[in-house]
């Protein structure tokens, strides 16, 4: 049985390891681009950002400045029952996540009325779907409010 705990832990470190590591894939694209880039100009910037990702993988600090807003997808066994208000166990978990992370608090409690920082990133967009059976996938994503909010 998967426990709000479980999940909860889950979200924190799924967080804390998003905000200052690539994937492997994703170092290895700038790795072989830099490799292949024929301008000087683009080999160093590319090497720059691989040495960025080293950085922060090394001294667990963020990648960028900007770690955005949280996405959670919870996909949960319909034999499961958390016992408790989801959104609230999500925002809590990102709330000690951004603490304890010294993460950049930055995200406004809403984007058209409410401009003011919530002061701890949250709430996290959630989304819950279910399956069949037992157990709880989640998926964190960090999605910066730079150019990437275009997407």
């Amino acid at each position: 049985m998967v426990t709000a705990g479980d999940v909860s832990s889950a979200v924190r470190a799924a967080i804390s390891q998003a905000a200052v590591t690539l994937r492997p894939d994703v170092l290895e694209a700038i790795a072989t681009a830099a490799r292949s880039e024929t301008s000087e100009r683009g080999r160093a910037v590319l090497r720059q950002l691989l040495e960025n990702a080293t950085v922060a993988r090394d001294d667990r600090v963020p990648l960028c400045q900007d770690t955005g807003t949280v996405w959670v997808r919870l996909e949960i066994g319909s034999e499961e029952c958390l016992g408790s208000d989801v959104q609230a166990l999500v925002d809590e978990a990102v709330a000690d996540a951004y603490r304890d992370g010294a993460l950049r608090m930055s995200t406004a409690r809403d984007a058209l009325f409410d401009r003011s920082n919530a002061g701890d990133n949250t709430p996290a967009w959630l989304d819950v779907g279910f399956r069949p059976g037992r157990g709880v996938r989640v998926d964190v994503m960090l999605k910066g409010g730079g150019s990437d909010n275009a997407s």
